[in-house]
């Protein structure tokens, strides 16, 4: 029998929380781990994971290891993925290669997107401290939506209920008015991360900023467009998956026609 564990993943956000998952999942390969975490949405993905894992649903005054962000960042932002680095706070070796997240799809959702047309999803929000350094400009999303849609493409944008009425989503929404494709604007917001998870393997290919949602497209290893900034160092937030296509430049300096080259290019791959 192996011996008990209680892990606090007290990182809040959801893409750095996302990047726990592989030290987790190989700590449970020796221990019977029980669980506290403080993002929700994450703990309810886990339940995906190939590993049963049992969870501590009220915060424990005392646990046997923590996982939080800050103190990874200090040691490793300038030579690791931050997946990488975690496995240190759980005293593991640190793998060689960027470790990706094992996740059961789920196909219960199926025919709700069977409908869709060579569809596109996008992720163009953030709700990081630091965010002025990762949203791209209104504008420049409406009139990349607009090609997109008169490509005849069906784009998904999904997000969080407050980020319905931001003036982001309100640019997706005027791409698509009076479009002449045959494209679709359709909106998802504030749906379960299981949803999502299934949404996202459907579709297969996903366009975003860097947010949890990115975090996920490498978990997923799915097609991914990546939009990121020059503030951090590649390594340590880069989608690791080798289906990751990405732009980095400041977002005041990155432009229209460098967004359509790269999703239309490397849709070609």
């Amino acid at each position: 029998m192996n011996d008990k564990i209680l892990i606090a993943v007290t990182t809040p956000s959801l893409g750095d929380a996302l990047c726990t998952l592989p030290a987790i999942i190989e700590k449970s390969k020796t221990y019977d781990i029980s669980l506290w975490m403080e993002n929700r949405h994450v703990r309810n993905l886990l339940k995906l994971c190939p590993t049963e894992i049992n969870f501590a649903y009220d915060k424990p005054e005392t646990f046997d290891f923590e996982m939080s962000i800050q103190p990874v960042f200090d040691k490793y932002v300038r030579t690791h993925h931050m997946s990488q680095g975690y496995y240190h706070q759980l005293d593991l070796s640190i793998p060689t290669n960027v470790p990706k997240s094992p996740l059961y799809i789920l196909h219960k959702f199926r025919p709700i997107f069977e409908n869709l047309n060579n569809p596109l999803l996008v992720s163009p929000f953030s709700r990081s401290d630091h965010n002025h350094n990762k949203l791209w400009f209104p504008d420049r999303w409406e009139k990349v939506i607009h090609y997109i849609l008169e490509q005849g493409r069906d784009v998904i944008l999904v997000g969080s209920l407050e980020e319905k009425e931001t003036e982001t989503a309100q640019a997706f929404r005027n791409a698509a008015k009076d479009n002449k494709g045959t494209g679709r604007l359709i909106e998802e917001y504030s749906q379960p991360l299981e949803y999502i998870v299934g949404l996202m393997n459907y579709v297969g290919e996903v366009l975003s900023i860097d947010n949890g949602m990115s975090h996920l497209t490498a978990a997923l290893q799915i097609k991914h467009f990546l939009l990121y900034p020059t503030d951090l160092p590649f390594c340590w937030v880069s989608n690791p998956n080798l289906n990751a296509h990405h732009i980095r430049k400041r977002p005041k300096d990155l432009i229209v026609e460098e967004v359509l080259e790269l999703i239309f290019n490397s849709s070609k791959l």
